[in-house]
């Protein structure tokens, strides 16, 4: 999970832009949300992998992606460890291992009985403005959570305990819900929230958020599910809208599409018996198929993975609604990974 990023682009890269917020930079059709308030969406998505350095070579070397330098992680209190490519859009991708086996049994089994499975997303943060707020609003609509829990890591060369970084807000196992609620501690929200659209401008220039594959950002999730009809009333509940309904052709799917804040959740069902969305059903059961990325130049992100040799299928119209290409769990470490370029 991330650290201070936000709270250092707070007051450094963005400092000129996300300072005292203004009534005209109030964000367009972007009220604060019913469950996450003045949270950004999509936080990160969690990337599960049984090496990580080999992963990070892979997603650095052929998807073009990022990373800290190979040996620089973080460490969880539950035995994981990570290393993160991070995006203007203030998402970021979250690539997890396991550091201490006999700790992570202990203390999160879940990432083991999914690695036994294989490699894939195992889940995504939803970020929010307020964790107790948000717990507050689950226990209105009776869905079984935890209360708000401290978290942090620690990055080599730190010493004693390190302090708590966020709070997070975990769905009971009955839920069957594949993420979790973020606040990060010390952060301004609200200035962030009513200033976005500055702030964004000056994060894409920044060279920290600089991708090889011109990434900018994580615009949806794709969660499948065996039959939309049993999750449908949940999350219908939890983000606050009906959903529209969806079709994706190109893997064999269908569902509805939940607008949160400025990015997407898809809940999908297979539409035919045999498909991608059927085969990670019939593996999983239920989980997150797959990850929208938004890119400056999808032509770039073409040439880069003709270059690196990784199959990749050109979509005129992917899951995100645009032409985009298409890479397969093969080619990326047990997801699906759909590029795309935006409206921007």
């Amino acid at each position: 999970m991330r650290t201070l990023l936000l709270i250092i682009a707070a007051a450094t890269v963005f400092s000129g832009a996300w300072a005292e917020p203004k009534a005209e930079t109030l964000p367009e059709g972007n009220p604060p949300h019913p469950l996450l308030a003045e949270g950004f969406g999509i936080d990160h998505v969690i990337l599960a992998v049984r090496d990580l350095e080999a992963a990070r070579s892979f997603l650095r070397d052929r998807l073009g992606f990022k990373l800290p330098p190979e040996g620089v992680v973080g460490k969880h209190a539950s035995g994981t460890m990570n290393a993160s490519a991070y995006f203007a859009n203030q998402s970021y991708l979250e690539v997890l291992a396991v550091a201490d086996r006999d700790l992570v049994r202990h203390r999160n089994a879940t990432v083991l009985d999914f690695l036994d499975q294989g490699e894939g997303l195992l889940g995504f943060a939803l970020s929010t403005s307020s964790a107790p707020q948000s717990a507050a609003r689950l226990e209105q609509l009776g869905i079984p959570h935890t209360e708000p829990k401290p978290g942090s890591i620690s990055r080599p060369g730190s010493t004693g305990t390190a302090a708590p970084k966020w709070l997070t807000v975990q769905f009971l196992p009955a839920s069957r819900l594949p993420f979790f609620l973020i606040q990060y501690l010390d952060l301004d929200y609200a200035d962030i929230f009513r200033n976005w659209t500055a702030g964004f401008a000056e994060a894409s220039a920044s060279p920290y958020f600089q991708q090889p594959n011109t990434a900018i950002g994580v615009s949806a999730i794709w969660v499948v599910v065996p039959k939309v009809d049993g999750a449908l009333g949940t999350y219908r509940h939890l983000l606050g809208s009906e959903g529209a309904k969806v079709g994706m052709p190109d893997l064999a799917a269908e569902g509805y599409a939940f607008d949160i804040v400025r990015q997407r959740l898809y809940l999908l069902q297979p539409s035919m018996p045999s498909g991608p969305a059927a085969t990670y059903v019939a593996a999983r059961g239920s989980g997150v198929m797959g990850v929208s990325i938004e890119v400056k130049d999808l032509d770039a992100v073409r040439s880069l993975l003709r270059r690196t040799d990784v199959g990749a299928k050109d979509a005129l119209q992917g899951p995100s609604g645009r032409r985009s290409l298409l890479v397969p769990p093969a080619e990326a470490l047990g997801a699906w990974i759909e590029f795309h370029a935006g409206d921007r």
